[in-house]
């Protein structure tokens, strides 16, 4: 709310009949048109967050979208996507505990500073979504893929917590939110049970 950003999350379904089979996300000017975020994919079964430019669409694949309910429902239509409800597939991006946004300084040591996102390939790398960016003082929403980034810049991502504490780790980025979820040691799963 802070960032005045969309936090609703909807789910689609790409028939063999849409637009958007064969074409990368890029190619769909999902974010420069439209300014809506692709947050997750599913892929022979498995989810991909935050997925690459370069990845390319496929029929019967499952998207969650980020972005004004109004843009979300346009793109739907102008592309031929099924909207679905929840599946469990995505069900980590719905959950605050497992999800959320997160900003993020570009300190000066940062190997970012200099490049553009595309030149860095942050979604490839982190599996994290950039929505935001305040550039030189500006808020950039819309598509900033080639701006060249300056080390103070901030970023607002969205993705797992576990991602996020990726990039909290890195030497590129120092994390401004506090990561809301604890790391869970799954090995103990089955004693507590």
């Amino acid at each position: 709310e802070a960032w005045q950003l969309p936090y609703a999350i909807r789910h689609f379904r790409i028939p063999e009949s849409s637009s958007i089979v064969g074409k990368t996300p890029e190619g769909t000017a999902i974010w420069e048109a439209c300014n809506l975020n692709i947050v997750g994919m599913t892929r022979d079964g498995a989810v991909e967050y935050a997925p690459w430019r370069e990845t390319r669409f496929e029929a019967d694949q499952d998207l969650a979208i980020l972005g004004e309910e109004a843009h979300v429902q346009a793109f739907a239509a102008e592309h031929g996507l099924v909207e679905i409800g929840r599946t469990g597939s995505f069900a980590a991006l719905h959950d605050p505990s497992s999800a959320g946004f997160a900003e993020v300084v570009i300190p000066p040591r940062s190997s970012l500073a200099g490049q553009s996102i595309r030149q860095f390939a942050l979604r490839r790398r982190y599996a994290v979504e950039p929505v935001m960016l305040y550039h030189e003082g500006a808020r950039v929403s819309s598509d900033f893929s080639d701006l060249v980034i300056s080390a103070g810049d901030i970023f607002v991502v969205y993705g797992l917590w576990e991602k996020i504490r990726e990039l909290k780790r890195s030497e590129d980025f120092v994390l401004l939110t506090e990561v809301e979820a604890d790391l869970r040691d799954a090995s103990k799963a089955w004693v507590a049970a």
